[in-house]
């Protein structure tokens, strides 16, 4: 299975070279773009908080941590064990050749041991999960001071952050539209890309910090209410019909090149040519140079994102479309779409650099 968003793949050297990005916004917009590209995947937290059968990964490792706890939230969590469980505990012994049948036979406990943990008072307290790292939903949560039944809801990310492995209930439907935000602070987000998935896929990362010297980088995602048509309709509320960038593409896509490059100057709305044009193509019928038939302008880019996109009741197009947004002008500074998720090298991308508006 593959276990990215959008294959990288090395541009041609005869490329336009994009300019070096120094900002840390431009940095920042880098460590966005490879959230994507090494296994964004969203998926719904849904029903009750409480573990069923299956859901703690990793079980031999999981009760030997309760057998031997090195860490202040797996003693708490030892300390809480009953005495009849702790004593079962006592005789597991990974050299034993019934440890499997031992293994399978503590899981309800463990699961029922859990619940009442999750179902309980916060577990939360600063010594005792010093050293775990908490998401982004976690430390959000802990802000807003929860009281009754959210307090499960809290326990239940607690435990997930003290170990990873827990496994997270699976949503029936699934997300289709969702939004991945970026910030500085816990207050503030902006919104930076605009992903559209068929697919209920397993694999979680709900939000990420990025440390940035003495700053750190908060990303999100979250269920959007934007369509591609609202974000080509936020890209045409600004009129800006003249200006130019660099225009960059790779992978399989409608045009024959695999990859493709250049300076993209659009007037009145229409491409008026392509400058320091770069290209190539393992297909034989390719043409023997490319045009600026085979370039897009802006809109152009948010009519193929949209066209690729399938839609709730159809069965046509791509299994997971992603657009990052400008946050200032709102054109699309990366596209990728991959048209079967678990097919490899049927995947495309088109980043949109260096833009700048021209004069009338």
């Amino acid at each position: 299975m593959k276990n990215k968003i959008t294959t990288l793949i090395l541009i041609p050297a005869f490329f336009v070279a994009p300019q070096l990005m120094t900002s840390q916004e431009e940095e920042i917009r880098m460590e966005l773009q490879n959230y994507f590209n090494y296994g964004l995947r969203y998926e719904v937290f849904s029903g009750s908080p409480t573990l069923s059968a299956g859901h703690i990964g990793w079980l031999e490792e999981f009760i030997l941590k309760l057998k031997q706890p090195t860490d202040a939230i797996f003693k708490y969590l030892k300390s809480k064990l009953t005495q009849s469980t702790r004593q079962q505990l006592e005789y597991y012994d990974d050299s034993d050749p019934n440890v499997a049948a031992f293994v399978a036979a503590m899981e309800q406990p463990l699961i029922e041991f859990l619940n009442s943990i999750i179902q309980g008072p916060s577990i939360y307290d600063a010594q005792r999960f010093k050293g775990v790292s908490l998401r982004l939903e976690t430390m959000s949560l802990l802000e807003k001071n929860p009281q009754g039944e959210i307090v499960h809801r809290l326990n239940r990310l607690l435990i997930e952050d003290a170990y990873p492995h827990i496994r997270r209930n699976r949503s029936s439907s699934g997300a289709r539209n969702f939004v991945v935000d970026l910030s500085y602070d816990l207050k503030t987000w902006t919104p930076r890309a605009y992903i559209v998935s068929t697919k209920l896929i397993r694999s979680l990362v709900i939000d990420r910090t990025f440390p940035r010297n003495t700053k750190k980088v908060f990303l999100r995602a979250r269920k959007s209410i934007k369509t591609p048509q609202d974000l080509k309709q936020d890209w045409l509320s600004h009129k800006i019909k003249n200006y130019k960038f660099s225009y960059h593409h790779v992978g399989s896509s409608p045009t024959p090149f695999h990859a493709l490059g250049g300076i993209v100057t659009v007037k009145n709305g229409k491409i008026a040519k392509v400058d320091h044009v770069g290209f190539f193509s393992y297909r034989s019928d390719a043409p023997k140079k490319a045009d600026k038939t085979h370039f897009r302008t802006i809109a152009q880019i948010f009519d193929l994102f949209e066209k690729t996109i399938v839609f709730e009741k159809t069965s046509a197009g791509s299994d997971i479309s992603t657009v990052v947004i400008s946050p200032d002008l709102g054109f699309p500074e990366m596209m990728s779409i991959d048209h079967t998720y678990l097919m490899v090298d049927d995947e495309f991308s088109i980043r949109v650099e260096d833009f700048e508006i021209l004069e009338e």
